[in-house]
C-alpha cells in the first residue's frame, strides 16, 4: 500500500508475508509523516461480539533522514526507522531516488536497514550510495517497504564497555568497546551497529562493525571498534544495537 510524502532538495553542505511499504519526498527541514496501519477484527468469545481489537502489526517509520554530496561525487542517503507497531518487521527495504531540476530521474537505488529483524519500539539505520551520476541531482527522494514478521530477535549479547569519541587527527568519530555473550549458547556474526546523531537528534551518519573474534561462547567476550569519518565533527551522541547469529 503506497503512501506519500515530499523530497528534500539540495543537500545542506537522515510473520506475514503482505508487503507494507511508504513513500516520503520532503524538503528540509525532512519532515517526516507518521501513517499507522492497523487491523481491526471482532473478537467473539460465547457467542457474545466483544469490542473490536487491533491485529498485532508492524509498522515502519522513517524518524529523520538527509542526503549529500560525498568524495568523488558519491551521493549518499542516511537516515534511522523505527518500528512503531506491536509486531516485528523484517526485510526493511529504503529506495533513494535522485531528481534533477527538472524534475527528471537522475539514479536510484536501494538498500536495507541494518538490522535484519527490528522488534517493536527498535530502531536502525540505513545508508544507500549512488555515484556515476549522468548529471546534478537537485532533490531526493525516498520510499521503503517491510515484511511483518513472527520472528522477535534476542538481545542476550550486550555491550558493558563502550567508549565514542571524535578523533580530530583522523577527522572521525571512533566507537570501541567490548560485547558479553549472556545466552546459553555460542554465538558467531556478531554485529554492533552504530548510529550517530547531531546536536538536534538527527541522524548523520552511521556504520557497523562485527566482533574481533568470529564466535563468542558462553559468558565470553570480545573487543570490537569501527571508525566514522562522515560528518565526524557534527556527532554530538550516538546510538548502538547489537544482532547476532547461533553457531
Amino acid at each position: 500500500m503506497p503512501q506519500e510524502d515530499g523530497g528534500q532538495h539540495a543537500p545542506p553542505h537522515s510473520e506475514q508475508s503482505s508487503l507494507l511499504d511508504f513513500f516520503i519526498d520532503s524538503t528540509p527541514p525532512c519532515p517526516t509523516m507518521k501513517k499507522v496501519v492497523t487491523l481491526i477484527g471482532s473478537c467473539i468469545l460465547w457467542g457474545w461480539a466483544l469490542a473490536p481489537c487491533a491485529s498485532a502489526t508492524a509498522d515502519i517509520e522513517v524518524v529523520s533522514w538527509m542526503w549529500y554530496k560525498g568524495d568523488y561525487d558519491t551521493y549518499y542517503v542516511v537516515g534511522e526507522v523505527q518500528n512503531v507497531g506491536d509486531s516485528s518487521a523484517e526485510f526493511v527495504m529504503i529506495v533513494a531516488t535522485l531528481y534533477d531540476a527538472a524534475d527528471q530521474v537522475v539514479d536510484t537505488d536501494f538498500t536495507f536497514a541494518y538490522l535484519d529483524v527490528i522488534a517493536p519500539g527498535e530502531r536502525s539505520p540505513f545508508k544507500c550510495a549512488l555515484w556515476d551520476l549522468p548529471a546534478v541531482p537537485q532533490r531526493c527522494r525516498i520510499q521503503w517497504e517491510w515484511r511483518e514478521s513472527t520472528r522477535l530477535p534476542e538481545r542476550l549479547v550486550t555491550v558493558p564497555s563502550i567508549r565514542g569519541y571524535y578523533d580530530s587527527d583522523y577527522d572521525a568519530f571512533k566507537v570501541v568497546g567490548e560485547v558479553s555473550n549472556g545466552s546459553g549458547y555460542t554465538v558467531e556474526f556478531v554485529q554492533i551497529i552504530v548510529t550517530c546523531y547531531d546536536e538536534d537528534g538527527d541522524v548523520v551518519s552511521c556504520d557497523f562493525t562485527f566482533s574481533t573474534l568470529d564466535t563468542i561462547r558462553p559468558g565470553g567476550t570480545s573487543p570490537f571498534d569501527t571508525w566514522i569519518s562522515d560528518f565526524a565533527s557534527r556527532v554530538k551522541k550516538y546510538r548502538y544495537i547489537v544482532q547476532y547469529r547461533r553457531e
